[in-house]
């Protein structure tokens, strides 16, 4: 893995997680669902004032793996504390739900940065924080989302219910893993 520091995100990244996160779901769904739909439920789902209410809601968190090898010393510091001259390369939100599990709704790591070890670092970072308040992480995929399957089943989680069509032939499928 490069260089990397996982650290809280701030409200102004907002729109850099948002181009992440477009990056991460064209990669992972555009086959599932078209260029079209992927679009239409970023717009709807990762609107960048919501990020920014999630980013500052004290019971979630919402962490960036910004890259350091990005930036020259002095100013490395102020990349792993302010997020000043560097755009996420990978992104985590999780946090407390009414079924006691800890809720991971977003993970997403920037494709070319894909199997470098980020999204299983930012995976810890939530795992560490939720231990002591729950018993158990949750994921919630859509069926088609092989490579997100197969990053949570290569780290523990295992299928433990299906929702409804999202779309046609498309459902949501519900992941947990138990803490240790």
């Amino acid at each position: 893995m490069t260089d990397v520091a996982i650290r809280a995100a701030t409200p102004g990244e907002a729109e850099a997680i948002r181009e992440l996160a477009r990056a991460a779901w064209h990669e992972a769904y555009d086959d599932i669902m078209g260029p079209e739909e992927v679009d239409q439920r970023l717009d709807t789902w990762w609107r960048a004032e919501e990020l920014r209410d999630v980013i500052t809601n004290p019971d979630h968190v919402f962490l960036v793996a910004v890259d350091t090898d990005a930036v020259d010393g002095s100013a490395r510091e102020d990349v792993t504390e302010t997020g000043a001259g560097a755009a996420p390369v990978g992104v985590v939100h999780a946090g407390p739900s009414p079924s006691g599990a800890y809720v991971v709704p977003r993970l997403y790591v920037h494709p070319d940065r894909w199997g470098e070890g980020i999204g299983t670092e930012l995976l810890n970072h939530v795992t560490a924080r939720a231990r002591g308040e729950t018993d158990r992480l949750r994921v919630v995929l859509l069926s088609g989302n092989e490579a997100g399957i197969g990053f949570y089943e290569a780290r523990g989680f295992e299928p433990v219910e299906a929702s409804g069509l999202v779309d046609a032939g498309e459902h949501e499928v519900v992941y947990e893993r138990a803490l240790e």
